[in-house]
Order: C-alpha cells, then sequence, then structure tokens
C-alpha cells in the first residue's frame, strides 16, 4: 500500500505545478491593457464645439466731430481644439452699430461679420485673433436708430435697395470661461476704413 501511494503523490504534484505553469502562462498571454486599470476619460474642452451668444458694444463720442452711441450682436460658430492646445473657428455676428460721426446723415449701419478665429487654450483663459469680412448697410437718421435684433439686422441688410458694402476686418479678443458653458469677454475689431466706413 505505501508503494502504491508514492507514485500518486509524485503525479499529484507534477500535475499540480502544471496547472500552476498553465495558469501563469495565461495571466503573461493576456493583452496588457487588460491587466492595467481603465484610464480615466479625457476631460472636454471648455472651447470646443459650438456656441451662441450675444454682445452689446458702446462707441465713445469723446472725437473731434464724433459721436457716441450704443450697439449690440448675435453671435453663432464653431470652435475646435487641437492637441497643442491650438483653437480654431469659425464664426458669424449680426448687429447694429451707431453712426460714429456727429454730423453724419446716417444714425447708424446693419451689419454682419464672418471671421476665421484662432487662439489658444490657456484654461479658462483663451486669447485670439480674427480675420474675416463685412457687410453692412447704413440706416438714414431717425430710422431703425437702435438694435432691435438679429432677424432686424438680418432684415436691413438684404432688404431694399440702398449701399451695402464690404471690407476686410482684423481683430483681437480673449474669452474668459466663467463655467464650460457660460464665458464672457472682450474683442475689438478694425474694419478697412474704419468701423461705420460710412463718413457724414
Amino acid at each position: 500500500m505505501p508503494g502504491r501511494l508514492k507514485p500518486v503523490l509524485i503525479c499529484l504534484l507534477f500535475c499540480s505545478s502544471g496547472v500552476a505553469a498553465r495558469a501563469d502562462d495565461a495571466l503573461s498571454s493576456l493583452p496588457l491593457m487588460a491587466l492595467e486599470p481603465p484610464a480615466s476619460p479625457a476631460t472636454p474642452s471648455a472651447w470646443s464645439g459650438f456656441y451662441v451668444g450675444s454682445e452689446v458694444f458702446a462707441i465713445s463720442g469723446s472725437g473731434r466731430g464724433m459721436k457716441g452711441g450704443v450697439g449690440g450682436a448675435a453671435d453663432f460658430g464653431y470652435n475646435h481644439e487641437f492637441n497643442n492646445n491650438i483653437v480654431l473657428g469659425v464664426e458669424e455676428k449680426v448687429g447694429y452699430a451707431p453712426s460714429l460721426f456727429r454730423n453724419s446723415h446716417y444714425s447708424g449701419f446693419d451689419f454682419s461679420i464672418t471671421n476665421v478665429k484662432v487662439g489658444y487654450d490657456m484654461g479658462q483663459f483663451m486669447p485670439y485673433v480674427t480675420m474675416g469680412g463685412v457687410l453692412e448697410k447704413p440706416h438714414t437718421t431717425g430710422l431703425g436708430a437702435g438694435y432691435m435684433g438679429a432677424s432686424d439686422a438680418v432684415n436691413g441688410l438684404f432688404s431694399g435697395s440702398s449701399e451695402l458694402r464690404g471690407a476686410g476686418a482684423v481683430g483681437v479678443g480673449f474669452d474668459y470661461a466663467i463655467t464650460n458653458n457660460l464665458k464672457m469677454g472682450f474683442s475689438a475689431t478694425v474694419i478697412k476704413g474704419g468701423p461705420g466706413f460710412y463718413g457724414p
């Protein structure tokens, strides 16, 4: 009896070591990513995607022959952020701006600006430059004396037969992300011939 038991024990020891070896082989053959904890998803950029907004702007009347006024615009666009933090986008602004000139026979003008925007993601802060084109059409004194809305500005641009003009524009500005869905900013745009390039 003891003579028969010895080969069985040797066989069990050999078989169990073979099972352990096969288990080690199975673990080592698993893909590496299966052995690592899953990576946390990347935080979405505050500067990528579609957006809509509105703006209000004021024009100072402190210069000689200049008058002040208030205007506004609606804007919408799309931004895409690349891996190097560069943000590239396109945007459209439609609105109304008062005339700069005190003695002008125009009270202001409806405008549309289409821009390409290039910015740099610095976290909550994004400086940018813009380049694009402007269409604008003047209001005679007493008509359209303020900003009523984007649809009114579009109607003003493309209705009637008065002088619709175009020009190039460049600008700089920055946006600040209060949250991922709420942003505020400041920008300055120079239009060839000056903003509101209708003289007196």
